[in-house]
């Protein structure tokens, strides 16, 4: 039986590896720059690359299928995100020691998967060098995938595709705060207009 933990690859390689499954198997070409402004107003735009086929779209679904399984019920269950489906896989692998073999306290855990499934939105990649305490990647990684996917599509505005499983909002009225007892205080009619129309500035938040 094969041991993976001897192959190297950067964050970025592996997600690009990622984006290609939750991308029906086409392999896109990652880019930090879309176009270029000059000072006289003018717009250089840079088109990217069209994407490259690695593995067919079978083979794409079926590995997103077990993908998904991993979240539901496998190790990466802590990579949920309440709201959407999402998929990916665990990583926790040791560090190779100079002079051969692999260290015993040493690790490097991960979690990389996509959300949500069909059709995908995100890829994130996380990577933890030398966990402390615990180093498996499905209770060190996943749950900062979870944090970081989650706050990513609401930013995005992508709509929830498990709607019964979203987190409820709320409002909390944060004007107020907190008042020591004692006596009520008297107050002019123009306070009480304004704490009045204090009272009316509310804050969203989610409870997950």
């Amino acid at each position: 039986m094969s041991f993976g933990q001897e192959i190297g690859v950067t964050v970025l390689q592996l997600a690009r590896a990622y984006a290609a499954i939750a991308n029906d198997g086409l392999l896109p070409t990652p880019y930090l720059v879309s176009e270029i402004r000059s000072t006289n107003r003018e717009i250089r735009r840079l088109p990217a690359r069209p994407p490259e086929r690695v593995v067919t779209a079978a083979t794409a679904r079926t590995l997103r299928r077990f993908m998904t399984r991993v979240v539901v019920t496998g190790t990466g269950q802590l990579a949920s995100i309440p709201g959407y489906t999402a998929a990916g896989k665990t990583g926790t692998a040791q560090k190779a020691i100079p002079g051969g073999g692999y260290s015993r306290d040493r690790y490097v855990a991960s979690f990389v998967g996509f959300a949500p499934v069909e059709p995908s939105r995100i890829v994130v990649a996380v990577v933890v060098d030398e966990p402390r305490g615990k180093y498996y990647g499905g209770e060190v990684a996943a749950p900062v995938f979870s944090g970081i996917a989650s706050e990513t599509l609401r930013l995005l505005g992508e709509p929830a595709n498990l709607p019964e499983h979203a987190p409820a909002i709320l409002t909390a009225d944060l004007s107020l705060g907190r008042r020591a007892p004692g006596p009520p205080r008297q107050t002019s009619c123009r306070r009480r207009t304004a704490s009045a129309a204090a009272t009316r500035r509310r804050t969203t938040f989610f409870r997950t």
